[in-house]
């Protein structure tokens, strides 16, 4: 991001570094303003929480969101359209992972949550190293430094795409967590509650 910002839209270090930190910042307060709500939903409800019906559908309609800003930032005219969605819609896409550790552990019975939530993590800790390979061999392939970027975007813009359409049509944790023997053999730590 702060590369792009500067060669190709040919924006100082200062203005770069603010942008690039408005969009770290977006994401913690996704994060952190989830966790209060889900906390505060948790206090509510004295019963075990259960995923809610349609919480495929809902995971995959924020997916859906933050590709389409991502689409938006990477191809966007006149520039100030861009601006807003790292630390806007963008930043929606932060509160996957947690939603996703919250769902398996509620979904999955007790001996298969560590290995399920091992891989997860896993996978997710697998695009720092991932990101940079494939996305230098799309740069170093492009014939200009801003064609490789643009597709290099619309690449990133591709992947929450297709998993927010797969989470919407194929997500259902609400029917797991009514199989027998799923979620009620233990209850949640307090304030865990998935959406």
């Amino acid at each position: 991001m702060p590369d792009y910002l500067r060669t190709d839209l040919g924006w100082n270090g200062t203005l770069a570094g603010a942008a690039v930190a408005a969009g770290a910042l977006a994401n913690g307060a996704v994060l952190l303003g989830h966790g209060l709500w889900e906390r505060r939903s948790a206090r509510r409800t004295a019963r075990v929480p259960r995923p809610p019906s349609g919480a495929g559908a809902g995971a995959g309609l924020l997916m859906l969101v933050a590709a389409g800003a991502v689409t938006v930032f990477a191809v966007a005219e006149p520039l100030w359209a861009r601006l807003p969605m790292p630390a806007g819609p963008m930043a929606l896409s932060a509160v996957m992972m947690t939603v996703a550790q919250t769902a398996c552990g509620r979904i999955l019975p007790a001996g298969r949550r560590v290995p399920v939530l091992g891989l997860v993590v896993g996978v997710a800790s697998l695009d720092g190293v991932l990101s940079l390979v494939l996305l230098g061999r799309v740069l170093d392939a492009a014939p200009t430094a801003v064609a490789g970027y643009e597709r290099a975007w619309l690449l990133t813009a591709a992947l929450p795409a297709v998993s927010g359409t797969c989470a919407a049509v194929f997500l259902r944790p609400e029917r797991d967590a009514r199989r027998p023997g799923v979620a009620a053999d233990t209850a949640p730590a307090p304030g865990v509650h998935v959406v």
